[in-house]
């Protein structure tokens, strides 16, 4: 039996329900279709994403050992000298930080946290690779994506790294991985 559906003015659409039916079903596939395409595209970014951040762990401890000790820029510091890793400098334009391992030897810091926060906003944290060794009296980089492509091989990407101006304060806790302070600093950005 085919019903013809009609439209509200009563003109003929020349559609029966089982077309319509079928027409749905067909839209309904390719629906659940491109939800799967979806779903496998975006597991593909989550494993490259897991891909590029061991990349990044490897090829930092390739080069950790050739960090280069850059300049300072011009900023005012106020820092607890007691830690051995501490923030030896910021960028003017809030797009890196270079932090220093102050002792004579090797600093672990796998699954350590630095907590940055800019004036009165919400902190926000890096986590360091569970793998990461900052080299005796060494310097680290870690800045925005696609900061120093140009300039100097970047050691460390840090995606939610908010930018800051100069002036602002900064204020750096470093965490180890079982909680302990390690170091607090507060920094005004150079001007």
């Amino acid at each position: 039996m085919n019903t013809k559906i009609s439209h509200r003015d009563g003109t003929d659409p020349s559609v029966t329900a089982e077309e319509a039916e079928a027409l749905t079903g067909k839209k309904g596939k390719e629906i659940k279709l491109l939800k799967k395409q979806l779903q496998d595209e975006q597991k593909k970014k989550e494993e490259a994403e897991k891909a590029l951040e061991e990349l990044m762990a490897k090829n930092m401890e390739e080069h950790a050992s050739g960090v280069e000790v850059r300049e300072h820029e011009d900023s005012d510091y106020e820092e607890d000298k007691t830690g051995s890793v501490i923030v030896h400098e910021v960028g003017r334009n809030g797009n890196y930080i270079y932090l220093r391992n102050t002792l004579s030897e090797d600093q672990q810091m796998g699954e350590w946290n630095l907590e940055m926060q800019i004036n009165d906003t919400e902190p926000i944290t890096y986590t360091f690779p569970k793998t990461f060794k900052l080299k005796a009296d060494k310097i680290i980089t870690i800045a925005v994506p696609g900061y120093g492509s140009l300039q100097y091989p970047t050691d460390l990407i840090w995606r939610e790294l908010k930018s800051w101006t100069p002036g602002d304060k900064l204020k750096f806790t470093l965490t180890s991985n079982k909680g302990e302070i390690k170091s607090t600093q507060l920094i005004v950005s150079g001007r």
